[in-house]
């Protein structure tokens, strides 16, 4: 589906990167992302929360963090545990449920 476009993106660079490093031989130990990857995140996580509404792409994400996509997205599984459109999912469905039981609005037009 087009709507998948972000985890197609997601998923791709993934792939990438387990291939080059499986292509380079390093195995190496994840590390402890720096202080300024961590604000990189956050700074990220704060773009998610103002925009989840919208679609938001892999690129526009990690240029907003001056980031390139492949770095972003693997800081971004390090430092918050999922992927960043898994965030987005996350944020739209808590959301959705929040919307569900404070409002009479049909789940139909909480959906759309």
């Amino acid at each position: 589906e087009s709507s998948d476009n972000e985890a197609f993106e997601e998923l791709g660079l993934r792939v990438a990167g387990a291939v080059v490093g499986a292509a380079a031989g390093s195995f190496r130990t994840a590390r402890t992302p720096s202080r300024r990857d961590q604000k990189r995140v956050a700074e990220a996580v704060r773009l998610i929360e103002l925009n989840a509404e919208r679609p938001l792409s892999l690129a526009e994400l990690a240029g907003a963090t001056a980031t390139s996509p492949y770095h972003f997205l693997r800081i971004f599984r390090h430092v918050a545990g999922m992927t960043p459109y898994q965030f987005l999912l996350r944020t739209r469905l808590h959301r959705a449920a929040v919307r569900l039981r404070s409002s009479d609005a049909t789940i139909s037009a909480v959906a759309f």
